[in-house]
């Protein structure tokens, strides 16, 4: 009774597969293949050669074909978003197609002589990226510089010791990468997008900024570079005059300039005597602190010394900066020395003055005995006139 029933389909199915032998071979193939598109029966089939349809955002995609088959048509397309591209031959059987500037998935399907292929996805990677950032710089104190704040600046000039903070914001990432010679810094986003980083600065370096995501690392780096400028030491110049009326009394006149101002001015002496040098005293000079320029006075009245015959004194002016970071440094002027004169110095220069008293007395006797004779004249002429 069965047996009746299942011999009709059988031998139907041996009719047709004598018939045509391929019905029943590429319906197997569709139970095997069950994964891969398989078109109706045409002259040609087309074979996507890229491994993965994936491509980096904002970058370019090569879609590469292959058509195997009796017929081979002489032109392919690409049929993406309503848009229809034809595709470059590059031999017989290949063409290839360039997605330009990727930046959004894309749905598309290949033609060629009224034959489509299956549809395609291409996928886009979002790629990490730097939208910008904002820098802050904390100045140290003693410079007396206004804090600032400054915008997608990357290549910066500040003092050493000042103090920078960066806020990144970012696009599709999830780690930044802070490159120094010395070390690395690998940030993580406190918000959405968002990174910060903090550090202190002794000396001038470049930096570099990466970004990444759990697809990709971006290797387009950012390069920067800080320039660091040390704390200068103070300069000063001095130039000294004798009082015209009284040779001891010296006057000084002079100029200290700085970075970024001064904590001290002093005016120091110390006395030589034989060869042996006592300690300096040290007298301060009245100063503005704040200027980075400013000119000075002094005065010194050798007299007031008391300094012993051959006695000599060493001075000289000192100034210190206001480093904050290193302590203040100093500089000092040319060291000047005066030397008392000695005994003989004196006796010779009393002797010279004396000398000198008795050339002016004697100028003036012979002064005197001129206008003596210029007198008895003019009364001769007055006699004789009357």
């Amino acid at each position: 009774k069965y047996l009746k029933l299942l011999l009709f389909p059988l031998v139907v199915l041996l009719i047709i597969s004598f018939a045509d032998s391929s019905i029943i071979l590429n319906s197997t193939d569709n139970i095997l293949h069950h994964n891969t598109y398989i078109a109706a029966s045409t002259p040609f089939q087309f074979e996507v050669q890229n491994k993965n349809l994936e491509v980096i955002q904002q970058e370019n995609f090569v879609l590469s074909v292959k058509v195997s088959g009796n017929l081979i048509p002489t032109s392919v397309y690409v049929n993406v978003d309503g848009r229809k591209h034809k595709l470059k031959k590059t031999s017989k059987v290949s063409f290839e197609h360039t997605f330009r500037n990727v930046n959004e998935d894309h749905d598309f399907f290949l033609t060629a002589d009224e034959v489509s292929s299956e549809n395609y996805f291409l996928s886009v990677i979002p790629k990490p990226s730097l939208m910008g950032f904002r820098i802050k710089l904390d100045y140290p104190e003693y410079t007396g510089l206004k804090d600032e704040e400054l915008n997608n600046v990357g290549d910066l000039t500040f003092p050493s010791g000042t103090k920078a903070e960066w806020d990144f914001i970012t696009k599709n990432t999830n780690q930044i990468n802070l490159h120094f010679p010395d070390s690395l810094f690998i940030l993580d986003p406190f918000g959405q997008n968002s990174f910060n980083h903090s550090q202190q600065f002794f000396n001038s370096c470049s930096y570099s900024i990466s970004t990444q995501n759990e697809f990709i690392t971006n290797n387009d780096t950012i390069v920067y570079f800080l320039n660091v400028i040390k704390d200068a030491s103070p300069s000063i110049n001095v130039s000294e005059k004798l009082d015209s009326g009284n040779t001891f009394v010296h006057y000084f006149n002079g100029e200290i300039a700085d970075d970024y101002g001064f904590t001290n001015l002093v005016f120091k002496h110390r006395r030589v005597s034989d060869g042996k040098k006592g300690e300096f005293e040290s007298f301060k000079v009245p100063i503005s602190k704040n200027y980075k320029k400013e000119q000075f006075f002094h005065y010194l009245d050798m007299s007031e010394l008391n300094l012993s015959p051959g006695e000599a004194l060493e001075y000289h002016f000192v100034v210190w900066d206001n480093d904050g970071l290193n302590g203040p440094k100093s500089s000092r002027s040319l060291t000047r020395i005066y030397k008392a004169p000695t005994i003989n110095e004196l006796a010779n220069k009393a002797d010279k003055s004396n000398q000198d008293i008795k050339d002016k007395l004697s100028e003036n006797l012979e002064e005197a005995q001129k206008l003596q004779e210029e007198l008895k004249e003019i009364q001769k002429n007055y006699i004789y006139q009357q």
